[in-house]
């Protein structure tokens, strides 16, 4: 092979490599190599750095949400989401998954007449506003092995509506007995059971309350220490404007009437607990209330 061949081979291969890097840059030019912003579809458990559940912890907290919440869309929401497994009526019976009338602050994976996965029984605690949101986001990161099917659902308003909403289906106090003779609230505390009231509180107070000393304010203050304490002064907590409004102290009556209907005692608080309608049953709680003394 002469010179000249060499040279026409030399300029060929040149004119190839030409030819291939100009139609790279132009097929990158015209269809950029990008990653998408979300994967196609997501393989619960499998995060690059963080933990199931440390990952799927929302940015904005669930008691700064539920403060703008809408239980009533969140209704909509348990219907269209929810409904096709589980009932949410008081006397509702498991379906694919359990009923939920009660189950903001509940005991999880503790609701009678379903067999629960192991993976949801090795959680234990209780069905807070945090859980209960942390659950929606992804069910698979907080308890990978679950049964449970749903994705969960990634829009941080839709779930507090629905939070919300759960922490409205609250267990239903017996109504008082017709003909009954008023007896005084106080009369009632001191002779009720502080341990029928401590597991009360729990179901009615415990999704948005924490009774342990020193406990941080969840949606509402915490309740250690409240008998016997000003109104609308716990520490670490920002009340509303008509519960500050209030003076005096946290007395037995005071409690009483408060647990009876929040929103007559303070018109306009945030409280959105709609009271309970038996003596008894309040009577309890307080006496409950009364043994978290500092």
């Amino acid at each position: 092979m002469g010179f000249r061949d060499i040279n026409r081979l030399g300029t060929a291969l040149l004119c190839v490599a030409i030819a291939v890097g100009a139609s790279v840059l132009a097929a990158r030019l015209l269809v950029p190599d990008t990653a998408p912003p979300h994967p196609a579809f997501a393989i619960a458990g499998l995060d690059d750095e963080a933990g199931p559940a440390e990952a799927a912890t929302p940015a904005i907290p669930i008691a700064d949400r539920l403060a703008r919440a809408s239980a009533a869309h969140g209704a909509e929401l348990a219907a269209a989401q929810c409904g096709a497994c589980h009932t949410l009526d008081r006397d509702g019976v498991a379906m694919v998954g359990p009923n939920l009338w009660g189950v903001a602050g509940a005991p999880v994976a503790a609701k009678p007449g379903y067999r629960y996965s192991d993976a949801l029984r090795a959680l234990g605690g209780r069905w807070t506003p945090a859980r209960l949101d942390l659950w929606l986001t992804r069910p698979q990161a907080m308890a990978p092995g679950t049964r449970m099917g749903f994705a969960g659902l990634d829009d941080p308003k839709q779930r507090a509506d629905l939070v919300a909403f759960l922490i409205g289906l609250a267990p239903e106090a017996a109504p008082p007995a017709a003909g009954a003779a008023p007896v005084a609230f106080q009369t009632l505390v001191d002779g009720a059971d502080p341990k029928q009231g401590a597991a009360a509180a729990a179901a009615q107070c415990g999704a948005c309350h924490g009774f342990d000393k020193g406990g941080a304010a969840m949606v509402g203050p915490n309740l250690y220490g409240v008998v016997g304490r000003g109104v609308a002064q716990a520490p670490d907590y920002a009340y509303s404007a008509s519960l500050s409004a209030h003076r005096g102290v946290w007395t037995v009556t005071a409690l009483g009437d408060w647990l009876a209907n929040p929103r007559q005692f303070a018109p306009g608080t945030k409280m959105g607990f709609a009271g309970i309608a038996d003596p008894g049953q309040r009577a309890n709680i307080v006496a409950y209330l009364r043994t978290l003394a500092p």
